[in-house]
């Protein structure tokens, strides 16, 4: 079976990150419900029976849950061996800051490491016939014994 041997880069949460995740979604996050200006919430205006101030609703509207990662100091980034079956393999397109996407029949698509050449390479390596190989070996062998038997 043909195979395509890349290198993917991977972002990993670090700790500290990881942390402020599970505290977020473990609801122990610094949210505050949002009050208006004397001091209410939603659920004291709902305990009196009236409707919130307009106030409050634009502080509802603002507010989100969500959180937000640096990638430069909230990642760790591990650089891992991927293995494409060449079958799965659609095409590939150079990135604009290096590397390479590489499109499967999935649908899927990975980035590599590697420039769009190199991958192009490589499948081209890979289904030479086994003649174009042994006259390839054959070339060097011989190319070998004659350069060594010019040094002497």
């Amino acid at each position: 079976m043909k195979q395509l041997y890349l290198t993917v880069e991977q972002k990993v949460l670090n700790e500290a990150a990881q942390q402020r995740l599970d505290q977020f979604e473990d609801g122990e996050d610094d949210y505050t419900e949002p009050r208006d200006s004397s001091g209410r919430s939603a659920d004291d205006y709902e305990s009196l029976g009236l409707p919130p101030s307009k106030e409050l609703i634009e502080l509802e509207k603002t507010q989100t849950n969500s959180i937000r990662f640096d990638l430069e100091k909230d990642y760790d980034f591990y650089e891992t061996d991927c293995v494409i079956r060449m079958s799965d393999y659609v095409m590939c397109i150079d990135s604009v800051d290096g590397g390479s996407v590489v499109y499967l029949k999935n649908g899927l698509n990975v980035e590599v490491l590697e420039e769009s050449d190199d991958i192009l390479a490589q499948i081209w390596y890979q289904n030479r016939s086994w003649w174009e190989k042994i006259k390839e070996w054959a070339e060097n062998k011989f190319k070998q014994k004659s350069s060594g038997s010019t040094k002497k």
